[in-house]
């Protein structure tokens, strides 16, 4: 009789740890599902994509796209450039929002055509697409707006081009342009 009872005593233990396990599973999953479902959509809502002409604040900076254009060489004449496919070149303003200058660098720029990225010419950017070299690692004084352009050797045949604009050199928080070409 003991043995019975015994028996019985952990078959009760042993389905009231199954139906708490099964209980704490299904919470967990629900919540999990919960999170998950706020997650996507707080990344709805920062994953907007910005078009030409429309400013665009990424923290202390704010990016706005002036003109969008392919040609197959920058600078002028005498000292020029020529692009191994097509270069495109970003006419780009920014405005400083922080307390204290800013620099600005090829490397706060990518372009992005689907799961492909492309780095900016920093040497077609920086010696010829600017004149005077006003814009590349210059500081820009808190409140101030400077407009240069950011070059990238492309495909010829590329299509579906968005810009990516960070906040800094390396930065964490980036938005995205789409160029319209």
């Amino acid at each position: 009789m003991k043995k019975r009872i015994h028996l019985f005593l952990v078959l009760l233990i042993l389905a009231s740890f199954a139906l708490f396990v099964v209980g704490c599973s299904g919470e967990s999953s629900s919540s999990s599902n919960s999170s998950t479902s706020t997650q996507d959509n707080t990344a709805q809502q920062e994953e907007k994509i910005y078009k030409v002409g429309e400013e665009v604040q990424v923290g202390n900076l704010v990016y706005k796209v002036e003109k969008v254009e392919k040609t197959q060489q920058v600078g002028n004449d005498l000292l020029n450039k020529k692009a191994n496919g097509t270069f495109l070149v970003v006419t780009i303003t920014v405005t400083n929002k922080d307390k204290e200058s800013r620099m600005i660098d090829t490397t706060m720029f990518k372009l992005v055509q689907g799961n492909t990225k492309y780095d900016a010419d920093s040497e077609a950017t920086s010696l010829y697409a600017n004149e005077n070299n006003r814009f590349f690692l210059q500081n820009i004084n808190p409140n101030i707006s400077a407009t240069g352009k950011i070059v990238f050797d492309i495909p010829a045949n590329a299509t579906g081009l968005k810009l990516l604009v960070q906040d800094k050199f390396f930065g964490t928080q980036e938005k995205t342009i789409d160029l319209g070409v």
